[in-house]
């Protein structure tokens, strides 16, 4: 095999918290931009808007746990004969389009 399975299973790790993190931006940002138009309306909903514009947030440590899960546990029962690391990049692969999709339409 032309690429050692354990790194293509950390590389699946990073594209589930690249997405996190992707989505958790894009989702900040819109939440924030709509939470300035409120607080031009009504300024007493400071609090509520610095709440509910952080929710997106939750994106990016679920992109972590997902990292963490990985070299935690799969890492280790990777063998170099094993096809798992390009699973793993799948699995990874999908875990960060879809934590970047929630985290930009929550």
């Amino acid at each position: 095999m032309l690429v050692d399975p354990a790194s293509l299973a950390v590389m699946g790790g990073a594209l589930a918290l690249a997405g996190g993190l992707g989505g958790s931006a894009v989702g900040v940002g819109l939440a924030a931009s709509a939470g300035i138009r409120i607080l031009g309306i009504a300024p007493g909903q400071r609090r509520n808007v610095i709440i509910l514009s952080t929710i997106p947030m939750t994106m990016l440590f679920y992109g972590f746990i997902v990292l963490l899960i990985i070299v935690i546990t799969v890492l280790p029962r990777i063998t170099p004969e094993a096809t798992l690391g390009l699973a793993v990049v799948a699995i990874g692969a999908f875990a960060g389009v879809v934590e970047f999709f929630a985290g930009w339409y929550v």
